[in-house]
């Protein structure tokens, strides 16, 4: 009896053992990323029970898995319970090790060695000396901290414990029945202006529908480049403050503005604006935990790899098309895009789905909706359809807050799919619209389509400065700050395009302003309908590290009117301004014009010799359209530059110059149109491209 419970004793202590460094290497390296980084519960939905489930699982999940693991191997004996002991207290260590090396040292490629090191160094310490294990054993109240800081102390706590901000009192003669408020992401004005410095009809069609029959403001920017500062901006009306985007630190925005008044259904993501007590939030449920897990292991990885990375939590943020309780529904299957665009006038993420469903007609409402398109990844064609991404854009160094390389390929590549992603959203504007017509609420409704800021695609330049450097994105601030804003007021069938210097912070006091109520607190804005007295605009930077907090930056004053020129004039020869929207954004580059024609109408001369590996050839042997997939972007290696034009089922889909990757490799990039697949095997071929005269001669590449 004394020796079992000599034996119980020690597995004990050899649990609190386990226990502790699992919380060293796991629970407050995830806990820490999480805790300030609210935007990840809010994208997946998640409410007070599934963040405090996922924070328990966190802090003991590792543990059980390990901790039942070593204790079953005392059925060999207590001698091998010693060894796997050593062993894993050694691997836990070296976790650990990873962590604080990459921290504190510049260490990369021999982070492993050091790593491994430390972690034997620990187990033979532990051998040896028997305050190690003391040491440890006491240490085993440090995971309850960590897990105890994070529901507490940490931002989440806003979450685990709302804040009792209250929707204002209102009295509005002129309150309309229904406000539609449809935000969009990493939306530069440029994208959509034509040469004529108007809506681009023939590309965004849905939107030039819509400017046709609302006030378009031309002249509007965001005052920052970093969604967790842009969106409270223009949702409360002030600059934002060194304050994550919660309801706590922002009591004063548009839901509390008009909650009393209002049914309010917010679908946030990123920030967390709308207190419980006007917003009745629902949760995700088992979906939002198992995909906080996901999320979890994804920067556990990156945070234990032996290189850096500087993709951050809200890397993984892509809108789905379906949600996973509409899976379930289907018997486990999900949608493909075929299916979904049969059933729509264009595919629709789910998110959008639930914001159109969920409209109700019957009493005043107001509908918010913030959808991360045509952010990145881009992944959408205008079509619904789509195809696999890369986990970093081809070029681009570091997602998010990395600059372009010099050369013009990469940039060029980048809006070439921008802008198709932005023709999806297109048609989402059109679907909105469309239903809001059918249920016969469009015209007595306020609606707002705005984005909360831009991005730029230049050579050499960052795609959204002034978020990571803290510097001001001085040579593409009229791509960043620049962001479409169209308001249809309550009856309005004229469009009306102003100039006015507007500003985000000026967009909910003109909202107050249209619907008739008095803001109840101070705001930094003013409504339109107030005179300007300067061109003046204000941008705010940020900066972000990896796995760090975004911190603000600081404040830039412009004079908006040479952005504002610059921003009008940004599509001038940057594509083909051709009529056809069908191949408009994929006739660019010095051999735009041979794009969308046949190679059997060109001019085809001898063979080339030049070596090219196509790094996802076997995809286009077995292309199935129907299953909402194509291979649409064509990576590939040429043994030295040139340039390569690729045919597919005998037209020209696009053209490529070399450029040099991420881990300065030769690239080739085509993004090709998705009407150019065909069911079953398709004929890619490439052809280098030289010039003879003004004739673009093609010399077929073997293989």
């Amino acid at each position: 009896m004394a020796s079992s419970d000599g034996a119980l004793k020690r597995e004990l202590w050899y649990q609190l053992e386990i226990f502790a460094l699992c919380g060293f290497a796991f629970a407050q390296p995830i806990l820490d990323v999480f805790g300030r980084h609210l935007e990840a519960f809010v994208f997946r939905g998640a409410g007070r029970a599934e963040i405090v489930l996922f924070a328990f699982a966190v802090t003991f999940g590792p543990w059980l898995a390990i901790g039942i693991g070593a204790a079953l191997t005392r059925l060999a004996g207590a001698t091998i319970r010693r060894w796997v002991q050593l062993v894993v207290l050694a691997g836990l260590a070296g976790l650990v090790a990873v962590h604080v090396v990459k921290q504190t040292t510049d260490l990369r490629g021999t982070v492993l060695a050091a790593a491994a090191a430390i972690g034997i160094g620990f187990s033979v310490a532990y051998e040896r000396f028997r305050q190690v294990g003391l040491w440890a054993r006491y240490a085993s109240v440090a995971p309850v901290v960590f897990l105890v800081l994070f529901l507490v102390v940490s931002p989440t706590a806003s979450l685990v414990f709302p804040s009792e901000a209250r929707a204002a009192n209102i009295e509005g003669s002129k309150l309309p029945r229904h406000i539609v408020f449809v935000l969009f992401d990493e939306f530069p004005t440029e994208s959509i202006v034509g040469q004529d410095a108007q809506i681009d009809a023939t590309r965004f069609p849905n939107l030039a529908k819509l400017a046709s029959g609302s006030t378009w403001y031309r002249n509007y920017t965001s005052v920052s480049g970093s969604t967790q500062f842009a969106v409270p901006s223009l949702l409360s009306g002030g600059y934002p403050k060194n304050e994550l985007a919660t309801a706590a630190n922002y009591p004063h925005n548009l839901f509390t503005l008009l909650g009393s008044g209002y049914e309010v259904h917010a679908g946030e993501v990123i920030t967390a604006l709308c207190p419980q007590s006007v917003c009745q939030q629902r949760s995700a449920g088992t979906p939002a935990l198992r995909n906080l897990t996901k999320d979890a292991l994804d920067i556990y990885r990156q945070q234990v790899s032996l290189s850096d990375s500087h993709q951050q939590v809200e890397a993984g943020f892509v809108e789905e098309t379906q949600t996973d309780e509409q899976i379930a529904q289907s018997g486990g299957k999900a949608k493909n895009a075929f299916d979904v665009l049969s059933e729509n006038a264009s595919s629709s993420p789910a998110r959008m789905d639930e914001f159109l469903n969920g409209i109700r007609t019957d009493r005043p409402t107001l509908e918010f909706v913030h959808l991360l398109l045509p952010h990145q990844p881009w992944h959408f064609y205008p079509s619904g359809l789509q195809y696999p991404h890369p986990g970093q854009d081809p070029g681009l160094h570091v997602f998010i807050t990395g600059s372009w390389g010099d050369e013009a390929r990469p940039a060029e590549l980048g809006r070439q799919r921008h802008l198709l992603q932005a023709q999806y959203v297109d048609g989402l504007v059109g679907q909105v619209v469309a239903d809001l017509k059918q249920r016969g609420i469009y015209d007595d409704s306020l609606l707002v389509v705005t984005a909360d800021h831009g991005a730029a695609f230049t050579p050499g330049e960052e795609l959204r400065p002034g978020i990571a450097s803290d510097q001001f994105p001085a040579k593409t601030y009229d791509q960043i700050m620049w962001a479409p804003l169209l308001i249809k007021a309550p009856n309005q069938h004229q469009g009306v395009v102003s100039d006015v210097n507007m500003e985000s912070i000026d967009l909910l006091p003109t909202i107050a302003d249209m619907v008739g109520v008095r803001l109840p607190w101070k705001v930094d804005g003013i409504p339109v309908s107030k005179p300007r007295h300067t061109s003046q605009k204000v941008f705010v930077t940020s900066k972000t590290v990896a796995f760090k907090s975004i911190s603000l930056g600081r404040h830039y004053t412009v004079d908006g009117r040479t952005g504002f020129q610059q921003m009008l004039a940004g599509n001038e020869g940057g594509f083909a301004p051709s009529g056809d929207a069908k191949w408009a954004f994929y006739k660019v580059g010095p051999y735009a014009s041979i794009v969308g024609r046949r190679v059997d109408g060109l001019t085809v001369g001898s063979a080339s010799p030049l070596d090219v590996k196509v790094q996802n050839a076997d995809a286009f042997a077995n292309v199935d359209p129907g299953s909402g997939t194509v291979p649409g972007l064509l990576l590939a290696n040429p043994e030295s530059d040139a340039t390569v034009a690729v045919a597919v089922n005998g037209t020209i889909a696009g053209v490529s110059a070399t450029f040099k990757g991420q881990n300065q490799e030769r690239l080739l990039g085509v993004i090709i149109p998705d009407f150019l697949f065909t069911k079953g095997k398709n004929d890619v071929r490439l052809f280098s491209v030289e010039k003879n005269g003004a004739t673009a001669v093609l010399h077929p590449l073997a293989g």
